[in-house]
Order: C-alpha cells, then sequence, then structure tokens
C-alpha cells in the first residue's frame, strides 16, 4: 500500500521565492533558482509547485530531465525539454532566431535547414538556445504560422524546468551557465534541481552563488512538527493525535526529516502490517523496530516480492538502466513482445515503482532515484553482473553498431558486469562520437571514462582520442599533461604526435601563450628531425601516404605552427618575421595540397592571404579566392563562409563600405557557421563606430557580447569589448572607454589588437579632448609596439592618422610623407582622408594654396562614409589653413564646430569657435545644454539626451509614458535607459530609477 502526502509541507519560504521570480518573468525580468539537497527532500515536488503556478498564470512551461545515460548525448534535457513544446506544433519564427536556424536545426528536426554542416561551437548552441526559449517566452501559440494574432494571447513568459541537473553532461552545463548569465534580460525562468553532492552541477551552483548571478535555495531536512504534519496527511488523519505515537516518534527517528524517506517507511508498516486502520482510528501491531537506510531496501524487496515474477524482473532490469529508462532500451534487453512489455510496466505503474514521463514519449522514470537504488539493491553483486552482461549482449545483437544513446549504455552495463576492457571500448567509441559531433566536454568525460578502464598498454588510441578533444575543448593544459606520459609517448605514431604538437603550438601562440607555444613547437621539430620521414610518415595523421617527395618537407602542421609562432612571437625586426612566416604558410598550403589535406590547406592559405596584405590587398585576395574554390571542390561550406568573411573583411577597409560585411555575415548564419556571423557582426560593429552610428554600433555590440566565442584567429572575445571602448572614444567618453579597457585589460595574456586600443581608443578620445600631445605619444606607442609586433590592423593609425599629426607638428616632411604614401595601408579609405589631408597641410605650407584647397576635397570626398573623422579632420586642417593663410578654413571649421557641439563634444566645438575667433570671423556664443546634468553623471559620459529620460525616472513611469511626453519612440527611450544603467552602474532599471530619485532629492537639498 503506498502513502503520499497530498500537498507540500515546510516549504513555504522556497515556495515563495518561486512565485516572486514566476511574477518578476511576467513583468519582463528572467532569472534562475536552482533547488539543491539529498535524495528525497523534496527538490521535484517542490519544483512540481512552480510547474504548476506557471501554469495557472499563463507561462509556458518546458521540462527535461537529465539522466546517467542521458550524459552521453549532449544537450539530452534541454533537447527534450524544447522537444515538448515543438512536439505541440508550436515552433517559434521570430526574427531573432533566423540566425541561429541552421544551429538549432542540429538539435531539433523541426528546424532543420537542409544542407546544414555540423558541428557547432558550443557557444553558438548556448546562444541560440536563450533566443529559442526567449522567443517561446514571447510569442503566441499561433505563431508557428505566422499569424501571432490568430484567437490566442501572447505568452507571458516561460518556465523552463531542468530535474537532477547533477546527471547532466558538460554541454547542458555550458548552456545552464549561459542562461543564468543572461537570463535577466528575457521572459524566461530557469529552475533546476540536483543532488548536494560533489561534481560539475555543484561546481555551477558555487559560481552562480559567488556571483550572485541566480538564487540557490538548498533544502534542509525538516522539523519534527512538518514530520508529523506530513505523516497525519500520508495517513488522512483527522487530527494531531490521529497517528500513533510510536510511528510519530518512528518517522521522526529515521526519516530524518526527508519528506520521501517519511512516506516510505509508513508504507513499509502499512505493508508489512505493522499499522493499521480501525473503527478508533489508527492502531499498531508492535514497535517499529526496522533501520535505516535498509529499511527502504527491504521495504522494496517485500513490494517486489508481491509482484508476479516477469514485472519483478523488468524492474529490476529496469533499474540497471538507471533512474529514467527509455522504453525501446528496455525492451530490446528484455526481448519482451509490445503485449508483455507494456502489461509489465503497467504493473509497476500501479504499484507505484514508476511513473511515465508526459514531457518525453516512450520515457519512463522511478518514482524516486531513491526507488532505482533500492530496487537495484534487491539484487546480489553477481545477479547484477549476470543481468548487465545479458543487457550487453541483447543490445549488442540488436544493432551492433549500437547507434544513439545505447553505445553509453552499454557502457555503463559493462563496468556493472566486471568487464573494463569492454567498458573502455564503449565509452571510447561515444566519445569519438561526440567529438565528431562538436560536443567537445562531452567527448572528453567520456573518453577520460575510457581511459580509467582500459589497461595502460592499450591506452594509445584512448588517449590519442582524448588529447584531440582536450584540445578542442581548449583544456591544453590537461592535454599537455596527458601527452607527457609514457603510454602516449611509446603508443601514438610519430606523425600524429607531430600533428598534436603542432596544434597545440600555433594555437597557443594565437592565444598570446609563448611559452607553451615554444615548448610544444620544440617538441614537433624535434620528433620531426627523429621521424625519418623519408617513410613516407607524416601526413598528421600517422599514417603513410608512400609519396617519397615528402623525405625533405616536414608536414602541413609543423610548417603552419612555425608561421603562426614566427609571426606572432618571433624575435626580431617585424618586416623581416612577416617574410619569413609568409614562407612557412605558403610551404603549409603546397605540403598540404600535395598530401590531398584540403582543410590544411585552407588553415594555411589563410594566414598567407593574411600576410600578404602587406603585398597589396588584391594580393591577399587572390588567395582567398583560391580558398573558395577549395572549400566548393571539396564540399568544405565553413571554409568557403571563413573565405567570404575576409574578402568581406578586405573590402570593407579598402572602400569603407560594410556591404560585403553584412553579405558575408548572413552566408555564414545560413551555412550555421555562427562563429563566423558574430566575427562579421564585429566588424560591423566597427564599420557603424567608424561611420558615427553609435546607436547601431551599440545594437550590434550587445548581439556579439551576448553570443560571441573565441574565434581561433587573431582576435577573441575580447574584440567587442574593444568596439565598445572605440565607440565611447569616438565621442570623447572617456570614463565608459576607460571601463571597457578595463575588462580587455583583464586578460593577462598578450593580444595582438594592441594597435586598436592605443590608436582607434585613446588617441582617438585624446583628439576629441583636445590634447593633441597625448593623442600622438599614444600613436607613437603604437609605432613602437608595430615595430615589435607584425599586425595584422592596418586602420589603427600608423598609415593615416599619425602621419596628419606628425606633419601637423612639422616632424614630417615631403619625403617622410611619400613613403607613407606608398605603402599599401595607404590606399584603404580610413587612412586615406588623413593622409590627403597630410598632404593638403604640406601643400598650403610650400604655398601651394589652390592644390591644397584639392587636397582637402579630396580628403572630404574619402571620408565621406565617416562623418566624425571627417569633421575632426576639417577641425584639424583647419588650424593649419588659418596659421598658413590657404584654403576655406572659416567654412571647415564651422562645418566641424556644428558637428561637434550637436553631438556634446564640447572640447573640439569649443576649439573650433575659437580658431574662427582668431581668423576674424564672428561666431555666436552658444550655451552649453549639457550644464544642466549633475557632474557625477557628466563625468560618466551621459549625454543631454540621456538626462532628459534620467529626470523623468524617479516617478518609475514606463517607456511608453517617457515616449509620450519626450516625443520620441518607446524603443529610443528603452535604448537610453539601457545606456544610463551601464554608465550610472546600476544593476537593473528598478536601481536606476532609485537612484535617479535620490540624486533628486541631493539637488533639492542643495537648492
Amino acid at each position: 500500500m503506498r502513502s503520499y502526502c497530498p500537498v507540500l509541507i515546510g516549504r513555504a519560504e522556497e515556495l515563495r521565492v518561486l512565485t516572486s521570480a514566476l511574477s518578476a518573468v511576467r513583468e519582463g525580468t528572467g532569472g534562475s533558482v536552482f533547488l539543491l539537497g539529498e535524495p528525497g527532500i523534496g527538490k521535484s515536488r517542490l519544483a512540481e509547485e512552480c510547474v504548476d503556478a506557471a501554469r495557472a498564470a499563463g507561462l509556458r512551461i518546458l521540462r527535461g530531465h537529465c539522466g546517467p545515460l542521458g550524459a552521453a548525448t549532449p544537450f539530452r534535457p534541454l533537447v527534450e525539454a524544447v522537444s515538448s513544446q515543438l512536439r505541440t506544433g508550436h515552433v517559434p519564427r521570430s526574427p531573432g532566431l533566423h540566425p541561429y536556424r541552421a544551429t538549432l536545426g542540429r538539435l531539433f528536426p523541426e528546424l532543420r535547414v537542409p544542407g546544414t554542416p555540423a558541428p557547432a561551437d558550443l557557444v553558438e548552441v548556448c546562444e541560440a538556445l536563450l533566443r529559442l526559449l526567449a522567443a517561446f517566452g514571447e510569442e503566441s501559440e499561433g505563431s508557428e504560422t505566422g499569424d501571432a494574432g490568430a484567437g490566442t494571447s501572447k505568452a507571458d513568459g516561460a518556465l523552463l524546468v531542468l530535474e537532477d541537473l547533477h546527471d547532466a553532461d558538460r554541454e547542458t552545463l555550458a548552456v545552464v551557465e549561459y542562461l543564468v548569465n543572461h537570463l535577466h534580460g528575457v521572459r524566461v525562468l530557469l529552475v533546476a534541481t540536483l543532488r548536494s553532492e560533489p561534481g560539475a552541477a555543484a561546481d555551477l551552483v558555487g559560481r552562480v552563488t559567488r556571483r550572485r548571478a541566480g538564487t540557490v535555495l538548498e533544502l534542509d531536512p525538516l522539523g519534527s512538527a512538518e514530520v508529523a504534519d506530513i505523516a497525519a496527511r500520508c495517513l488522512a488523519a483527522a487530527g494531531p493525535g490521529g497517528v500513533p505515537a510510536a510511528v510519530a516518534e518512528y518517522v521522526e527517528r529515521y526519516g530524518a526529516g526527508n519528506p520521501y524517506l517519511v512516506e516510505e517507511l509508513l508504507s513499509d508498516l502499512l505493508d508489512a502490517g505493522l499499522l493499521r486502520a480501525t473503527s478508533q482510528g489508527w492502531r499498531t501491531a508492535g514497535k517499529p523496530q526496522v533501520t535505516v537506510p535498509r529499511s527502504i531496501v527491504e521495504a522494496h524487496a517485500r513490494r517486489l516480492d508481491r509482484l508476479d515474477s516477469g514485472s519483478r524482473d523488468l524492474l529490476r532490469t529496469a533499474a540497471l538502466l538507471g533512474h529514467r529508462f527509455s522504453l525501446p532500451a528496455l525492451q530490446t534487453v528484455t526481448g519482451l513482445a509490445d503485449p508483455d512489455l507494456f502489461g509489465r510496466v503497467h504493473v509497476a505503474i500501479d504499484a507505484g515503482f514508476v511513473l511515465p514521463d508526459s514531457a518525453a514519449p516512450d520515457w519512463y522514470s522511478f518514482r524516486h532515484a531513491l526507488t532505482a537504488e533500492a530496487v537495484r539493491a534487491t539484487l546480489l553483486p553477481g545477479e547484477q553482473a549476470a543481468l548487465a552482461r545479458r543487457a550487453v549482449g541483447a543490445l549488442e545483437a540488436a544493432d551492433p553498431a549500437l547507434p544513439d544513446e545505447r553505445c553509453h549504455l552499454a557502457a555503463a552495463l559493462s563496468r556493472i558486469a566486471g568487464n573494463p576492457r569492454a567498458a573502455a571500448r564503449y565509452y571510447a567509441e561515444a566519445g569519438r562520437r561526440a567529438l565528431a559531433d562538436g560536443a567537445t566536454e562531452t567527448a572528453v568525460a567520456l573518453l577520460e571514462h575510457a581511459h580509467d578502464n582500459v589497461p595502460p598498454a592499450e591506452r594509445a588510441a584512448v588517449d590519442a582520442a582524448l588529447i584531440e578533444a582536450l584540445i578542442e575543448a581548449d583544456h591544453l593544459d590537461r592535454a599537455l599533461t596527458l601527452m607527457d606520459t609514457a603510454e602516449y609517448s611509446a603508443g601514438i605514431a610519430t606523425g600524429r604526435r607531430i600533428a598534436l604538437h603542432s596544434q597545440i603550438a600555433w594555437i597557443s601562440a594565437m592565444a598570446g601563450r609563448r611559452p607553451e607555444a615554444a615548448a610544444q613547437l620544440a617538441t614537433a621539430r624535434r620528433l620531426w628531425a627523429g621521424s625519418g620521414d623519408a617513410d613516407g610518415e607524416g601526413d598528421g595523421n600517422g599514417d603513410s601516404d608512400g609519396d617519397s617527395g615528402s623525405e625533405l618537407t616536414p608536414p602541413p602542421e609543423l610548417l603552419l605552427a612555425e608561421a603562426y609562432c614566427v609571426f606572432l612571437q618571433g624575435d626580431g625586426d617585424a618586416a623581416q618575421r612577416r617574410t619569413e612566416a609568409e614562407r612557412f604558410a605558403r610551404l603549409a598550403a603546397a605540403e598540404a595540397e600535395r598530401r590531398s589535406s584540403p582543410v590544411m590547406v585552407c588553415l594555411a592559405s589563410q594566414l598567407s592571404a593574411l600576410l600578404a596584405r602587406e603585398q597589396g590587398f588584391d594580393v591577399a585576395n587572390r588567395i582567398l579566392e583560391r580558398i573558395l574554390a577549395v572549400a566548393e571542390a571539396n564540399d568544405l561550406p565553413l571554409w568557403r563562409a571563413e573565405a567570404m568573411v575576409c574578402i568581406a573583411g578586405n573590402d570593407f577597409m579598402s572602400t569603407g563600405s560594410g556591404h560585403l560585411l553584412e553579405q558575408a555575415r548572413d552566408i555564414s548564419f545560413q551555412t550555421g557557421s555562427v562563429s563566423r556571423g558574430l566575427v562579421m557582426e564585429n566588424g560591423l560593429a566597427l564599420h557603424a563606430v567608424l561611420a558615427a552610428d553609435h546607436e547601431r554600433a551599440g545594437e550590434i555590440l550587445a548581439r556579439c557580447r551576448a553570443g560571441t566565442i573565441q574565434v581561433r584567429g587573431l582576435g577573441d572575445e575580447r574584440y567587442p569589448v574593444l568596439v565598445a571602448a572605440m565607440s565611447a572614444a569616438h565621442r570623447g567618453l572617456r570614463a565608459a572607454m576607460d571601463r571597457e579597457l578595463a575588462v580587455f585589460a583583464e586578460h593577462d595574456d598578450p593580444s595582438p589588437l594592441v594597435p586598436l586600443k592605443l590608436g582607434l581608443c585613446r588617441a582617438f578620445c585624446a583628439l576629441l579632448e583636445e590634447d593633441r600631445s597625448l593623442a600622438l605619444a599614444e600613436l607613437d606607442a603604437l609605432d613602437t609596439w608595430l615595430d615589435a609586433n607584425p599586425s595584422p590592423f592596418y586602420l589603427a593609425g600608423r598609415h593615416g592618422l599619425r602621419p596628419l599629426l606628425m606633419t601637423l607638428e612639422g616632424r614630417w616632411t615631403r619625403d617622410r610623407y611619400e613613403q607613407a604614401a606608398s605603402g599599401p595601408g595607404a590606399r584603404l579609405r580610413w587612412n586615406a582622408q588623413f593622409l590627403h589631408l597630410a598632404d593638403a597641410v604640406l601643400l598650403g605650407r610650400e604655398g601651394r594654396a589652390e592644390a591644397a584647397a584639392a587636397a582637402v576635397d579630396t580628403a572630404v570626398a574619402a571620408a565621406a562614409p565617416f562623418p566624425m573623422a571627417r569633421a575632426l579632420g576639417l577641425r584639424l586642417v583647419g588650424e593649419a589653413a588659418v596659421a598658413d593663410g590657404w584654403g576655406e578654413p572659416d567654412r571647415w571649421l564651422r562645418t566641424a564646430e556644428e558637428y561637434f557641439h550637436a553631438r556634446d563634444v564640447h572640447p573640439v566645438a569649443g576649439r573650433c569657435r575659437a580658431l574662427l575667433r582668431q581668423a576674424g570671423v564672428r561666431v555666436a556664443q552658444r550655451r552649453d545644454s549639457s550644464e544642466q546634468i549633475p557632474a557625477v553623471l557628466r563625468e560618466r559620459g551621459v549625454t543631454v539626451r540621456e538626462y532628459q529620460v534620467f529626470a523623468l525616472l524617479p516617478g518609475r513611469p514606463t517607456n511608453k509614458d517617457i515616449a509620450r511626453w519626450l516625443v520620441i519612440s518607446p524603443r529610443t527611450v528603452e535604448k537610453h535607459v539601457a545606456s544610463l544603467i551601464i554608465k550610472a552602474g546600476q544593476a537593473d532599471r528598478t536601481n536606476l530609477c532609485a537612484y535617479a530619485a535620490e540624486l533628486a532629492r541631493g539637488g533639492a537639498r542643495q537648492g
């Protein structure tokens, strides 16, 4: 007889927190709550209460369950949760999902895009799932037809419940952490349950706690009164005296405040006949003497004994498969026909052992994890091993390939069966599959299981795959530790070792990890020198290609590592290093082509194209077109997208147009390469900054900073941080720029992005502060850095802005200018505008007034895409024209003054007015509208327009109200509020309103 408590007892505070979080979601603020505790403490029951409350509030419900078997399949609980909605026909059509359809299609057949390559980058999946959840929280049930208003109401948000997170795969945990960090502005609440035991999930919760990024509720044991209440309700007792004293004492003593144990203990008493219902109430037949936890096992054993032998065997087999199990897997292992299988499952359900999973068809779960453990404990170790061996045999007989999760299931069963070699074989195969699918963290975990189960003498093949997975997962230190073992050195072919060490070398070089790069390159060189590659070994896979033409040529991986190390961290003259790196890259591409390795051809050619810019961007583009041809011929869609990305970047620098950037971004998203699409998004953000469209730059950066990942190239996740700093610098907002640069500086490793920091950030900000000496100091530092470090960045200042300032200062003559104007960087439109102005200054000093004025006109035409730089150039050349008496300085300075005054860049606007007066031009006095802004806000870069919004916030109006009062759009108000939150250093809109009210009260007292 089963005994259940019909209501939740003793969790009022936890339920209040969950209810409050649900209310916040309906108001537009998402979040996360983690329910932590021992098995049976009430985590799932509390999550169920949250689901009921969310359903009543109109939220969309998504539920997924983690389990030991699910750890073999990346994203399994998330796929389960989302699929529960997709199966109903609700397929969100939000425009924001468009770039991520290809990525989502890898997980959900309903969203599949034909021809999509695999795998996707992990953070691409994280961002894609975040946006999908956001769409579920916003869209109506009718949105799958494109008619969101077809008789349905808009969703009030979404609740994502993930149970048993302690059993989740590493990729799911990565997504969960990403969601925790980005749900604040999304109408989604994440509720996850997990045991309070060591593991990756507990580590995640620890990070959440330290950062205060989410809410963690650790469920403590219930008190005596609450345990008594559970007992009374389980027994449907009429009053507090309804439970016999001996029973109340027993469940309090042995139940340990655990609701599940209390229920199980009562069920055991009922089943044993020690507790009976009489006309006078509940009566005991003797004092209970059972102990915990053995009592739970014995209780389940007695309940199992009352079942028929077939149902009993089915339950014990299911318990070996885990807390949750799929019906097809259970059928394969048991060999039962449908009628017998379903009949026995129904018996198990009626007996209270298992429950059907409403969110996942064909899946069932034991009523509690303790239930599965107790059922399994009724088997002797020898019985478990024999049953596990039979189960593995059945799985292999059904399909020797062991598809889906069955490979991992076979591994787990082999461990139970006492066959570690077989377990290692299955774990290794499951790990290789995960790595091929791009699930690097899951691959690492599975291959580590294989490593631990296989004897040392047989580890070579496993270790090769594990090292590759560790490298792909960016766990270089762990990969290096494994590569130091004797098993690795003795068991992996030399060619494969050369390739692995070379790969780590170039990755380390790109990441600025100089010692690791040098050490790995040295190891690869040593292996190559001692390999006797005249035998033909060295194709990068440890296999001989039989071609004696490779006798004197290192493998392409080693050549590419040489190229990157010389280019990024070699010694000596930067130009010589560039030339040497280009030679290595060309050799690597040629050797890769000879060995029929198209991916290596593309990798090496990509570096060649980057280096060839020094010879001219047309030369670089010819190499990129070669990559396109190789990609097309070998069906490499991601490399086609990569080549398009590089061509678009070259076109942007050459013409100042963002057209090809947008095209390359769209192609990248269409092919599922969100990482490359985000690289283009970063490029478009930079283009928007140079075009002085800071609102658009902010929108793009919001996407980039939420979804960008470290791209294995010369840029990384710091790029959007740096572009945000540029945006502040190009508006003269030093405090905002410094905050972003502080984030940039948090990375200890050196970055090739330094030229952008010095030139496009600090130098420009100094010029907008009218501090030309500081700007030149920054540009001189840039020039010194570039002398020692080759760089792919041609817009930072060396080829344009610095020549202009050096000419204005009289430090450059015509000869030095001509030398700068003859380089490849001079032909880029951003640089050309400054070089034409430098030419104009020199011509003016040479007394060639007409030619000087014509050069200014040419500069203005070149600067057409860059309005701020154009105005700054006019201000700089205007001063020279006033001093040397040529051109139309009054017109140029008025144009510049109008531009900078309208944008609240007062130092430059004021200097323009002073120069006009110096030239004898009458200038009307302008009132500085920024005077109304409190100093504390003005110092943080708050603009007049933002302050108009800020001044209305003390009353906590809605964005629509503010938009109506200021006659602007609600979207514009939203952007101003978002900017104010950052500049004022507040956590959210609520805190910003409180800060505005506090500042207003302070102002009133001062007045």
